[in-house]
């Protein structure tokens, strides 16, 4: 029975290990560009990130709203 459970363990540790790995891999695969403007409308970014502003009326959403109309006119 205990050989079982062993078995199932060193099963168990190897899947871990894979996963972390996998992660590792993924994350090192992020896109770190620093941003100095915002990439809609031009003002300086203080943070760095792509867009000046987040949310339901914002830069980000602007820009993903024209996105998805070229997108569907075929553009």
């Amino acid at each position: 029975m205990s050989d079982i459970i062993d078995a199932a363990s060193e099963v168990e540790t190897l899947w871990t290990e894979t996963a972390i790995r996998q992660a590792h891999i993924e994350a090192n695969q992020i896109d770190t560009t620093y941003h100095t403007h915002c990439q809609w409308c031009g003002d300086p970014s203080d943070d760095g990130r792509k867009y000046c502003s987040y949310g339901m009326e914002s830069c980000a959403t602007d820009a993903n709203r024209r996105g998805e109309l070229l997108k569907r006119q075929g553009l």
